[in-house]
């Protein structure tokens, strides 16, 4: 069922996933418990909606161990991704300074899909990267916290754990990029998020076992299921069909556009346009004109 609602071309299979993912902030913001909790919950539900896949049972019996491993390693990343950006969302209560670090997307990809995927470096993808470095700037200087010492400081902590979980975006994109011709796209998708669920899990039998007896309430448990079916399992699986037609690199550089619709939202719901200034919009503005360079400049020459 799932599979028929899939388009057919990898542009609007990666720009309707970009367009759900932008969603994410915000229900990170609405939903009341800790970071943890929700991408515990939001892995499992997601998880679970992708085991009513046709056959994904009998196909599971197929993987070989080195296949386990490599998607348990990618889906320890996706993990550890979700968890800085709704860390960097609780730690200032804000959802537009992560979704602007997610701008930097880019400019990782543009370092590190080279060295994965084994090929030259891009000049205009560096400068691509370094339109996006500059817009960082302005948000480092836009901290409408100024004179209070420690909302400052969990300004700056939110931004660094933020571009933490852009980097880890651009990285197990990129990877999904080399191994997405071996495998079924739904099979990946189920295997690193059920994989990536486990491995919190363990992590937080370890750090805090008292997060397992955190029950959303109704609400939370509504936005919790809305994120993790409508924002992570149809837009996980549609990302990962674009990447077998498209590059990491553009990929990542679709994601820019997910700030966009966050901001707007953002605005909307919390009023988010009355905290923030200038420095920060100016800043969030040249992260997206990075989008637009290769419709100016030309476009990349792809490569499957």
């Amino acid at each position: 069922m799932i599979r028929k609602l899939i388009p057919a071309h990898p542009y609007a299979q990666i720009h309707i996933s970009v367009f759900l993912w932008g969603f994410t902030a915000i229900l990170g913001k609405l939903i009341s418990v800790g970071s943890m909790s929700i991408v515990w919950y939001r892995m499992l539900i997601a998880s679970i909606g992708f085991l009513f896949l046709q056959g994904m049972f009998s196909r599971l019996k197929l993987l070989s161990k080195k296949d386990i491993l490599i998607f348990t390693a990618i889906g320890c990343l996706v993990c550890i991704h979700w968890l800085c950006f709704y860390g960097a969302i609780k730690i200032y209560n804000n959802a537009s300074l992560p979704l602007a670090c997610m701008g930097t997307s880019a400019l990782f990809t543009a370092f590190i899909e080279p060295m994965i995927m084994k090929k030259a470096f891009k000049k205009n993808e560096f400068v691509i990267g370094l339109i996006s470095f500059i817009g960082i700037y302005f948000i480092y200087k836009a901290n409408p916290s100024q004179g209070d010492e420690a909302l400052s400081a969990k300004y700056y902590l939110a931004m660094a754990v933020g571009l933490m979980g852009a980097f880890l975006a651009s990285l197990f994109t990129t990877l999904n990029k080399k191994i997405g011709d071996f495998y079924e796209s739904d099979m990946m998708s189920f295997m690193e998020i059920g994989s990536g669920w486990v491995f919190l899990s363990i992590l937080l039998l370890i750090m805090d076992p008292k997060v397992f007896l955190i029950i959303p309430t109704s609400q939370d448990f509504i936005y919790l299921f809305i994120l993790s079916i409508f924002c992570t399992t149809y837009p996980f699986l549609m990302s990962l069909e674009a990447l077998k037609k498209i590059s990491a690199f553009t990929a990542n550089l679709s994601v820019n556009l997910e700030p966009v619709y966050g901001f707007i939202l953002a605005g909307i719901i919390f009023k988010e346009h009355e905290q923030l200034n200038l420095y920060f919009y100016s800043g969030a503005l040249i992260i997206m004109c990075s989008v637009l360079y290769p419709l100016v400049f030309g476009k990349r020459e792809e490569s499957n």
